[in-house]
């Protein structure tokens, strides 16, 4: 039996004691903390240091039905024993979209990504909160406007250079660069600048509050990058550098991305496996076919797969109940849905009950928001029903009671995508809208939906994040530092919000806030919310310690095979 680590939710007492033993009282984390129900004042400057690493953690493990917590174990039932060394043969589901940690998007490229690259803090493998990484300790000033970071001494990069101050420098401000198309600029849109006093020293210097800046420097997209790479521009796109657990081999489109352990890794005794390799296959059926026969080891699947491998012989079934949420999405600066009340006309005539049961097998929930139950910021939105009347009447408002032509750009590589189109394209066609339904690769879709906002209706999963900063304002603000908003939306009422928010380390007034914009969220956005997913996961029995964040962060390094 194979163990699958996944990181819930931190309780209320999870986070409480984690904080007091950590000391953690920088602006995010404080808020978090009281969210969260904790009664503890956080003290004026904060101070952490690197856990010893840690062993195995808690897990969700099912074979089907309700997600249970269980602790894991390197061993399986059969009376194998976890083994160091090994290939791990994974399904990443289609192609990635790049290697440069500083731009992309796609979880396919982070499931790579995130194995060869490191950042300064990382989530913690139990509660969610950030954790020491590159960075073995640090600390922030009573103003929360200044922090300091003590970087680990002897990290080295895959190409054998010791990671150092100015790497961290670069990395930050490369992001800044507007030359850069790189997605978390908004976590530095308040920095002052950066200090560093010696080679193992990194001081960040805020002009104003940014309350979730610990929590976003979790992130991918801050990875640290060595700099002499990076100009290597040719080679920087095909052959990624980091400090991460794992090197860069080789990648070949539409078959495999290949990495190989790094030896040299901080982590005392990690990575345990040898090799991942990554394969490309887009079909679910296929993939389903190789789990059952061994050609692969871990997948996910699509949940109208579930019952093809649920109970057969040397595979285990997880369900995870992840931060992902899959929508429908429309481009707010193309007319029609320029249009508010065509956007609520839309919203009002699509039965999501219909795309719960035939797209997700009714796995996940309905919800109205896309922050999950157990977010301390989540709203409850009322006023999302399926009225087709309605829906109707304010088409008829807008001018369009004789209906318009469409086009929804989809993934068919993502399985509840194509039933979920077939659905919403038949619910719309009785309000007199003709959508056309175009598949395209997940590749074009991130190179043409995604960074060019070329599309009219289209489909994808985002995940939420701990902050509702991290989830809300790089794909809702409508300046510059709404970096992943190819949705167009532009509200001002939003925009101030989600300013505010950021600037704001009070608890309760960021919830009013945050219930706020979610309100605007749900009854103006080109944001949809189908469900808040659970997914599927098959792995074959040898597997152990497969580590996966609710958040889609994979960690290998982690994993290994029994023998």
């Amino acid at each position: 039996m194979s163990t699958f680590n996944v990181l819930p939710l931190a309780t209320n007492r999870q986070i409480t004691r984690r904080c007091v033993v950590a000391g953690i009282g920088m602006a995010a984390l404080g808020s978090i903390l009281a969210a969260c129900g904790g009664d503890n004042a956080a003290p004026t400057a904060t101070s952490r240091s690197a856990p010893t690493p840690a062993a195995a953690s808690p897990v969700v493990s099912t074979s089907g039905g309700a997600p249970t917590s269980a602790v894991s174990s390197a061993a399986s039932s059969t009376g194998q024993t976890a083994g160091k060394g090994g290939t791990l043969i994974y399904n990443g589901g289609s192609n990635p979209s790049g290697f440069d940690p500083h731009i992309v998007g796609d979880t396919v490229a982070w499931n790579v990504l995130d194995n060869l690259f490191d950042r300064l803090v990382r989530l913690d493998a139990k509660t969610q909160l950030p954790t020491p990484s590159l960075a073995e300790k640090y600390d922030a000033s009573s103003d929360g406007l200044t922090y300091t970071f003590q970087l680990r001494k002897g990290v080295k990069f895959h190409n054998g250079r010791e990671m150092k101050a100015a790497d961290v420098k670069y990395s930050f401000e490369r992001i800044q660069d507007p030359k850069v198309p790189a997605v978390a600029k908004g976590y530095f849109a308040a920095l002052d600048h950066i200090e560093v006093p010696d080679d193992y020293t990194v001081r960040l210097v805020y002009k104003s509050v940014f309350a979730p800046l610990v929590i976003a420097l979790t992130r991918l997209e801050t990875a640290i990058v060595p700099r002499e790479e990076v100009e290597k521009a040719d080679q920087w796109a095909a052959h990624p550098i980091g400090s991460g657990p794992f090197k860069f081999v080789s990648f070949t489109k539409d078959q495999s991305v290949v990495l190989d352990r790094n030896p040299d890794y901080w982590e005392q005794g990690l990575p345990r496996l040898d090799r991942v390799e990554q394969r490309v296959i887009t079909k679910d059926e296929t993939s389903v076919i190789n789990l059952q026969t061994g050609d692969i080891q871990a997948t996910g699947v699509a949940a109208s797969s579930l019952s093809k491998i649920k109970g057969a012989k040397g595979i285990n079934v997880q369900l995870i109940q992840s931060t992902f949420w899959p929508h429908l999405s429309v481009n707010c600066s193309k007319p029609p849905f320029n249009d508010v009340r065509v956007r609520q006309a839309i919203r009002l005539g699509i039965k999501r009950d219909d795309i719960q049961a035939l797209a997700f097998e009714n796995l996940g929930s309905i919800s109205n928001t896309h922050l999950p139950e157990g977010n301390p910021y989540r709203a409850e939105v009322q006023g999302w029903n399926y009225d087709p009347a309605k829906a109707k009447q304010l088409l008829a408002d807008a001018g369009l009671g004789a209906g318009f032509k469409t086009t929804m750009r989809i993934t068919p590589s993502t399985a509840w995508e194509p039933p979920a189109a077939q659905i919403i394209q038949d619910n719309l066609k009785a309000l007199n809208i003709t959508v056309a339904i175009e598949q395209i690769e997940a590749t074009t879709w991130f190179s043409e939906v995604f960074a060019q906002s070329q599309f009219e209706m289209s489909m994808t999963a985002h995940a939420s994040k701990v902050d509702p900063d991290l989830s809300m304002y790089d794909i809702l603000h409508s300046g510059q530092l709404g970096t992943k908003n190819y949705t167009k939306f532009s509200d001002p009422e939003m925009d101030r919000l989600l300013d505010m928010g950021r600037a704001t380390a009070d608890v309760e007034a960021r919830k009013k806030i945050y219930a706020d914009a979610q309100k605007i969220f749900v009854e103006r956005t080109g944001y949809f919310v189908l469900n808040l997913q659970q997914q599927v996961y098959g792995l074959r029995d040898t597997v152990q310690q497969f580590t996966l964040l609710p958040t889609g962060e994979l960690r290998w390094k982690e994993t290994s095979l029994t023998r």
